[in-house]
């Protein structure tokens, strides 16, 4: 999982890198779904993440939500179906 965020954020700063940085994402907020909640604010206390990397991690989490929601949409219309062909 660290090797997707540190593929997100590119690179480090002076000190600190990209490894670095994802590696204290996780530490702070444990998991995917803490982080989604997450402000702005927040990150930004972390070194090393700026508007841009922000903007980056948000747009990664929502992305990821939206699938999982088309996902369990898809699952729900194949058992609908799957119902239906049985009568």
């Amino acid at each position: 999982m660290l090797n997707y965020w540190v593929f997100l954020l590119r690179t480090g700063i002076d000190g600190k890198s990209a490894v670095d940085i994802a590696r204290e994402l996780f530490q702070k907020f444990k998991t995917l779904r803490t982080m989604s909640g997450i402000d702005i604010i927040e990150f930004k206390k972390i070194s090393g993440l700026k508007d841009a990397k922000i903007a980056h991690i948000k747009a990664a989490i929502e992305l990821g939500r939206r699938m999982m929601s088309e996902e369990k949409a898809f699952e729900g219309l194949i058992e609908e179906y799957e119902i239906h062909a049985v009568k």
